[in-house]
């Protein structure tokens, strides 16, 4: 995963769920995806949720429940399929 950076708390690339939604950082905040399937994404794979009850879900540190401000980055793809 390379060097992601000492104040990075997460990265989560979702290549691979087959074992989990794995944390590429050191700190361990593996989650867990509930239907989501694995598909072709535009660079590596993507995650394919059907808009009613897939979701992923991950028991945080009190390092990243938020509080007050953060920053997310995502890519996300609205079209319907």
């Amino acid at each position: 995963s390379g060097d992601l950076g000492n104040s990075l708390l997460a990265y989560w690339n979702l290549d691979d769920i087959r074992s989990g939604v794995q944390d590429a950082t050191f700190n361990h905040n593996d989650g867990i995806s509930y239907g989501a399937r694995r598909v072709e994404g535009k660079i590596g794979k993507a995650l394919y949720f059907d808009g009613e009850s897939d979701y992923l879900a991950f028991n945080l540190p009190p390092q990243i429940r938020v509080t007050n401000s953060v920053s997310v980055s995502l890519w996300v793809n609205l079209g319907v399929h």
